[in-house]
């Protein structure tokens, strides 16, 4: 073979080859790209189980109650009743309104609603649609529904007294929304969001939660609108919903918001009892607070906001 002709079969070659290398990048930016977009449709039309893992608990009751407490029907409008568990105090001169997190149901709480009720105060702690004993399916406008419909029972019963509105990670949502109802003394919410897409997106930062996202649930505007004393606890640790949550989150309250960091315990970990970190700042919390007798003394005492620690 010639010198010209051995060139010329090996740019043929080099051709091939530089043809063979483009197509097997194609192949493999092609099915990258089909396992992107099958992996986001998967994300979409699985959103249910992954924002209401609760769903689990769904025909659990609890089958012991603890002393002093009782089943509760909390009526809707359009719908079938909620199931809550009311804890007595005798002589108790407020009542926490609690909202549990999204994997959270009444049967499943027995523990840190003893634990809330270790401070003095009635406890009440209704589940979601399609959780537990309530009926449904859960969503944001349900969540919504639950605190208002919740609130509106509490406040009908004339030994409720004071009530404060708690909520936990998917349920500082209802408890927020609730909070600027003139019928509410005070606002706790452990480990809040901003919105959860926002608290989604952290998760799956490669996917554009927020357009994927049906359930929207954001604390950003409801919290401007409270005008109670606000309690955020949230650890330094929690991976799920990072602390800086609850930090903006007391930057936006225009009124007095006071916010204690736990050292561990992730997400999950919030102990309610007393004597724990979360339990000690539970208890100052309701220590300071006073009745409301008028709603305009009390918007006008809390315009001015601590300095943040």
């Amino acid at each position: 073979m010639t010198e010209e002709a051995s060139w010329s079969a090996t740019c043929i070659m080099k051709t091939k080859s530089k043809r063979m290398l483009m197509t097997m990048v194609g192949v493999a930016v092609g099915g990258l790209t089909l396992a992107y977009v099958l992996a986001g449709i998967l994300l979409y039309l699985s959103q249910d189980m992954l924002v209401f893992p609760g769903v689990s608990s769904a025909g659990e009751r609890i089958g012991a109650l603890p002393s002093a407490a009782r089943e509760v029907a909390i009526p809707r409008e359009s719908a079938s009743p909620l199931y809550g568990v009311m804890l007595d105090v005798p002589g108790a001169e407020m009542t926490i309104l609690f909202f549990g997190g999204n994997g959270e149901s009444v049967a499943r709480s027995v523990y840190d609603l003893e634990g809330l009720r270790a401070h003095g105060a009635r406890v009440l702690m209704v589940d979601y649609p399609g959780y537990g004993g309530s009926p449904g399916k859960p969503s944001a406008e349900a969540v919504y529904e639950t605190g208002q419909a919740s609130l509106d029972f509490l406040a009908s019963m004339p030994e409720a007294g004071r009530i404060i509105v708690a909520g936990r990670s998917l349920g500082t949502a209802a408890a927020t929304r609730i909070a600027s109802d003139d019928r509410v003394a005070g606002l706790m919410l452990f480990a809040p969001f901003t919105t959860l897409a926002e608290a989604a997106s952290r998760q799956m930062p490669i996917f554009p939660v927020g357009r994927l996202l049906r359930h929207r649930l954001s604390n950003r505007e409801d919290i401007r609108r409270v005008r109670v004393p606000i309690l955020l606890y949230h650890n330094r640790d929690d991976l799920i919903v990072p602390s800086s949550m609850s930090a903006e989150l007391e930057d936006l309250a225009e009124t007095r918001a006071i916010r204690v960091l736990g050292e561990s315990g992730g997400h999950n970990g919030i102990d309610f009892e007393p004597g724990t970190s979360a339990g000690e700042a539970i208890a100052a919390f309701l220590d300071a607070l006073e009745p409301v007798t008028d709603r305009a003394d009390l918007s006008a005492d809390h315009q001015a906001k601590p300095e943040r620690n």
